[in-house]
């Protein structure tokens, strides 16, 4: 936000502005004196071309009027626009590893949460053939539950009957492909569900990535009973990338897109984001939207304050002294 005395202002420019504001918006002089805060009687005259007093003064009061509405527009759109992919450097490692699994690999991505693993995936699907992504849940850990969310993300029309012959129908459409199944969410499978996925890698020689928390890695890699149930599958495993959090560089990706500037804010954020368990990359969305949100119940512009009340809030479960 510009001090008005600090930058240059072009007086016709500023009235062409608020008359075109004016007619975009329907409303009457009246109704823009009062969400201007310029009174009627000085905009009604400025407007027809007529006024006879300072009008540099009024240009300057246009200019802050001006200012925050396209701050609020500005806002609006950061809280309607969220990131869907962004080339962070996890991304592009990740990313890696996809291209490697598709020439026929079975790889692991294990990653804290808010490392952007899911939009990274979702990207390499939209932009390649052969692939399909596939979210586990709840209640598809069982191999019946997960084979049905498979042939779904195949877009694959079950066939009556028992369980094998549709995973049967899956090996045969990844066969001389040359695609990859993205298993996301693979924390969720238990273990027969997951020796599934191990066997249409080895009969059908199609790529698999399992992609999931921490939980799943330590699954895979534990020792004692649990490594000695993954060994078949922990051998076949080509590549992978274990993270708990987003990178630095990341973080830094992060805040450039979102329009962050303040030195500041940006180490607040950065702070946060890199906290263990703090949620990475998703918390950082989560408090600029909420600064967002804060600034427009106050119809300002959002300043620095606002992303320190964000993060109090998102800290305490309070807004402003009141129980949230």
């Amino acid at each position: 936000m510009n001090n008005p005395e600090d930058v240059p202002i072009d007086a016709t420019e500023m009235i062409e502005w608020i008359k075109e504001y004016r007619q975009v918006k329907n409303m009457s002089w009246a109704g823009l004196a009062r969400v201007s805060g310029i009174p009627a009687g000085t905009l009604n005259p400025v407007g027809l071309g007529v006024y006879k007093g300072n009008i540099d003064n009024i240009a300057r009061k246009i200019y802050m009027f001006r200012q925050k509405v396209e701050s609020q527009q500005a806002r609006v759109r950061t809280l309607l626009n969220k990131p869907t992919f962004l080339e962070t450097k996890t991304a592009r490692r990740i990313l890696s590893i996809l291209e490697q699994a598709q020439d026929g690999g079975l790889v692991l991505i294990a990653t804290g949460p808010g490392t952007g693993k899911t939009m990274t995936a979702e990207h390499y699907r939209k932009g390649m053939s052969n692939v399909w992504l596939a979210t586990m849940d709840e209640t598809t850990r069982t191999p019946t539950a997960m084979i049905a969310e498979v042939l779904r993300a195949m877009r694959i029309s079950p066939v009556n009957g028992r369980t094998d012959a549709r995973s049967v129908q899956i090996k045969e459409h990844m066969q001389d492909r040359q695609g990859l199944l993205l298993v996301d969410e693979a924390n969720h499978l238990d273990l027969p569900a997951i020796e599934v996925l191990r066997n249409w890698h080895d009969i059908s020689g199609g790529g698999i990535a399992l992609l999931g928390n921490e939980e799943l890695y330590r699954r895979i890699y534990g020792h004692g009973t649990t490594g000695h149930q993954y060994a078949r599958l922990r051998s076949r495993i080509a590549m992978d990338h274990h993270q708990d959090m987003p990178r630095p560089e990341d973080v830094s990706v992060y805040l450039d897109n979102a329009g962050i500037e303040s030195d500041d804010v940006r180490q607040l954020l950065s702070r946060r984001a890199l906290a263990r368990d703090s949620g990475g990359l998703r918390e950082i969305q989560k408090v600029i939207e909420l600064a967002h949100k804060l600034a427009i119940g106050e119809d300002t512009v959002v300043a620095d304050q606002h992303f320190r009340d964000a993060l109090q809030v998102r800290s305490t479960s309070y807004v402003r002294g009141a129980a949230a």
